[in-house]
């Protein structure tokens, strides 16, 4: 899709929430979440069409507005460069690990 912001994958800090948010906090550290509403089990159809980035506007952003689920912890000890650098790469490791064609020893 042309015209989207882009960038799947940041780091940023909490500048403020809603009345429902009950996980975080203005001033939280966190790292975006590669598939934000994805929980469990199989892909759903239409996955990328939602992703950030793809199918909706992405992170390169000064603010952004997402809900709860999107983005996740970042501990204290990992910079926001490097923690900007997770989504990505860990789902690139998850998906080597138990997509359509594991990798397996040997």
């Amino acid at each position: 899709m042309s015209g989207l912001i882009p960038c799947s994958d940041a780091a940023g800090e909490i500048v403020s929430v809603g009345e429902d948010v009950t996980i975080f906090r203005p001033g939280d550290r966190v790292v975006s979440s590669f598939h934000a509403r994805w929980f469990g089990g199989r892909p759903p159809v239409g996955l990328m069409l939602e992703s950030y980035g793809t199918g909706s506007d992405g992170w390169l952003a000064e603010y952004k507005v997402v809900s709860q689920e999107a983005v996740v912890p970042l501990s204290d000890s990992i910079s926001f460069e490097d923690g900007a650098t997770l989504p990505c790469a860990a789902v690139t490791a998850w998906n080597a690990l138990s997509g359509s064609f594991p990798m397996r020893t040997g």
